[in-house]
C-alpha cells in the first residue's frame, strides 16, 4: 500500500505458540504510511514499548511515539532485508 496516507485497520495477534497457530487474543492496531515511514498504533504505550524492546533485542531498530511503533527503513532497503525486519517485528508482537 505505498503512498497510502489514511489509516488502515490491522489486527495484531497475541499469544501465538511457536508454530504461530494458537491465538489467545487479538488486539486492533491502526497502520499509517507516509512515504517509507510506517506507524503502527497499538493503542497502548506500554505495549508499544514492549514491542520496541523485543525488536531491539532481536536486531531491529524501531522507535516509539506514544502508543505508535515507528518503522523508518532506508530508501535503499532490499527485499531480503525488509523480509528479515518484518519477521523480527512479527516475532516481537
Amino acid at each position: 500500500m505505498p503512498g497510502q496516507s489514511g489509516p488502515v485497520r490491522l489486527e495484531i495477534a497475541q499469544g501465538r505458540d511457536r508454530g504461530g497457530d494458537a491465538l489467545t487474543g487479538v488486539r486492533p492496531a491502526a497502520v499509517r504510511i507516509q512515504g517509507l515511514a510506517i506507524g503502527i498504533d497499538v493503542g497502548d504505550e506500554d505495549y508499544a514499548d514492549t514491542i520496541h524492546d523485543k525488536c531491539r533485542r532481536n536486531g531491529l531498530l524501531v522507535s516509539t511515539e506514544g502508543s505508535t511503533v515507528l518503522l523508518l527503513p532506508s530508501l535503499a532497503i532490499d527485499k531480503r532485508t525488509a523480509a528479515r525486519g518484518l519477521d523480527i517485528l512479527a516475532r516481537s508482537i
